[in-house]
């Protein structure tokens, strides 16, 4: 077994971190820390590159330096309560250096394989993209024979496959042979660019998603989930018409996911238009997630008796389920816990509106977004009564204004604790009346505690620090029927002399594509009525132009943080999804990711 030589000298190592070399900063009585150790580690060669470790020497030197930090710690003890800046740089290089050294020497193949095995898996989730993660999976085979013989033997180790390797795929199928009878975990689909590619690569042929659905259906009583991102219509037919003529039940399936990411009807032939395809071929015991994007498949005929979470997206609304068969599917999984309707639903009937709604207890999250018909989302609002919904997502509804939408979104949803408002249209962007409307919607929010914005009216950032006992008194300029009606006058708390603002738990905020100046007043408002927000996020997209708007920002808010990598989830949101999905059963709880790199304080915490 081969492992680092690093045998640096106190001095050395001192040169290193005032140099910078090490990557991190740190005061010397950091020398403990996670950040040091880490950038130190990336620092090092290749073990294909180093020579053998002397161990008998290495013993000694780890001695030697033991006794050495005991003489340092004594010398200041001696000096105390006075310090040496000398003798505290000189005591953390020594304790670095042989915690460094120790790890080295320390004996990981005479560790149960168990261990070893739980060590492997760690190193692997620690990956962030596909080809890191592939790349530590075949590392841990280069090592030595024993940590070779014991990844090869861990089936579950390989079980994890995304096709992103060139044709014929061997790395990838390999894994897949590897895996055995493991659950598998699968995602195929168009190649990512590389850095090294020089231009992009060609979409997936059906030619190589035969060659990779034909080894997965071999296997696919262990397929535990499937992910397809797939541009070209015929491949994704492809795709469907596999699962369906397997003639094996997928009796492990829990998650799956088919994205057709072409537009809309490109490719499609008018019989494909009117005749939605059937898939998994109606029977899958353990399916709980559920997602469709950009096909037209025979809803009615899904297996959807276990469902948590069912994502349905850009679907063809003329053909869709009836509302009767709507109500059938949701309400034959008894722990929805997200549902998410883009561009997607039931085709509106004779009847309209005068559906009774689908009560949905169990449901949490819900998206509403891509309707350029807000009559549409209007009639899809109506349909559904969930009362304990606590995250809600609206976005892209610009297709007419939305003010009715809100009218009838408020006191639907009063245990809301994650918003998100994108692109969404008010036609009236001045009147007080519109204004007291989308008042009204975030009063009757009382538990909102992060607000994600983007490309909104300036009415909505305006309600967020207004005084609703401003609107105590109707205005002689509004058409008073029409304010009675929509019922803006009515506070619902009569005592706000604690919250002169809407939404009082209000603390974090996430915005894009939104006017600096106006968010420096919503969080200066908001301060002066004791109400200052935490954290305030924004990508870094936004943040280029604007450097002085942000310095004031940071002022404005405990911390600002600018988001590195766009659309990874910020820690608070993370935490929400997983508090709210506490209620569901161990088994079916969904899994809410905690790895949200990209997101890094400016000028520090």
């Amino acid at each position: 077994m081969h492992l680092s030589a690093y045998q640096p000298s106190p001095l050395q190592l001192l040169k290193k971190e005032q140099a910078g070399q090490l990557g991190v900063a740190l005061p010397y009585r950091l020398w403990d820390s996670e950040e040091l150790l880490k950038a130190h580690l990336q620092s090092l060669p290749s073990t294909s590159s180093q020579r053998p470790i002397d161990w008998s020497a290495s013993c000694m030197r780890a001695q030697e330096w033991k006794q050495l930090v005991h003489v340092l710690e004594r010398r200041k003890l001696s000096i105390a309560p006075q310090e040496d800046s000398e003798l505290e740089k000189d005591l953390a290089v020594l304790r670095f250096s042989l915690k460094v050294l120790s790890w080295a020497l320390f004996p990981i193949n005479h560790l149960p394989v168990e261990i070893l095995n739980l060590i492997f898996r760690f190193v692997i989730q620690d990956s962030v993209r596909p080809q890191t993660y592939n790349y530590h999976r075949m590392l841990l085979t280069w090592v030595c024979h024993h940590w070779r013989e014991v990844a090869l033997n861990n089936k579950i180790l390989w079980s994890s496959i995304w096709f992103q390797d060139l044709p014929p795929y061997e790395c990838s199928l390999t894994f897949l042979e590897r895996a055995g009878d493991a659950p598998l975990d699968i995602r195929i689909g168009d190649r990512e660019r590389h850095p090294y590619d020089v231009q992009d690569p060609t979409k997936l042929t059906t030619e190589q998603a035969t060659l990779v659905l034909d080894a997965m259906m071999k296997k696919l009583r262990t397929l535990r989930s499937f992910v397809g991102v797939i541009y070209r219509w015929d491949v994704a037919i492809l795709v469907v018409r596999k699962f369906h003529e397997a003639g094996v039940v997928p009796v492990s399936l829990e998650h799956f996911e088919l994205h057709r990411t072409g537009v809309l009807h490109e490719g499609w032939q008018p019989h494909e238009i009117q005749n939605p395809f059937r898939l998994i071929n109606e029977v899958a015991p353990r399916l709980t997630s559920l997602t469709i994007d950009g096909l037209v498949p025979d809803l009615t005929r899904l297996p959807m008796t276990n469902l948590t979470s069912l994502d349905l997206r850009r679907t063809n609304l003329f053909i869709g389920p009836s509302v009767v068969q709507f109500k059938h599917m949701i309400q034959g999984s008894p722990n929805l816990y997200k549902l998410s309707l883009v561009a997607a639903g039931p085709h509106q009937d004779g009847n309209g509106g005068s559906h009774d709604p689908i009560r949905i207890n169990s449901l949490r999250e819900l998206v509403i977004g891509d309707f350029i018909d807000v009559d549409y989302a209007l009639f899809l609002v109506s349909l559904i009564d969930a009362p304990n919904v606590m995250s809600l997502d609206l976005h892209n509804l610009f297709g007419g204004d939305c003010t009715p939408l809100l009218r009838l979104l408020t006191r639907r949803f009063l245990k809301i604790r994650l918003l998100s408002l994108y692109m969404i249209r008010i036609e009236e962007v001045e009147g007080r009346r519109t204004l007291a409307i989308i008042i009204k919607f975030f009063q009757h929010m009382p538990e909102l505690e992060l607000l994600k914005i983007g490309h909104v009216p300036v009415l909505f950032l305006f309600a967020l620090s207004a005084d609703p006992r401003d609107l105590g008194q109707p205005n002689p300029e509004d058409d008073n029927a029409m304010a009675e009606r929509d019922g803006i006058y009515t506070i619902p708390n009569a005592d706000l002399s604690h919250f002169p603002v809407v939404c009082p738990k209000l603390r974090y905020l996430h915005f894009q594509s939104v006017d600096s100046t106006l968010i420096k007043t919503l969080l200066s408002e908001r301060s002066s009525a004791g109400l200052r927000f935490s954290k305030v996020y924004t990508p870094v997209i936004h943040s280029i132009p604007l450097p002085s708007d942000l310095i004031e920002i940071e002022t404005l808010a405990d911390h600002l943080f600018i988001l590195q990598v766009y659309g990874y989830r910020v820690p608070e949101e993370m935490t929400i999804l997983e508090e709210i999905s506490s209620h569901l059963p161990t088994s079916v709880r969904p899994l809410v990711c905690r790895d949200t790199p990209g997101f890094t304080p400016i000028w520090g915490l």
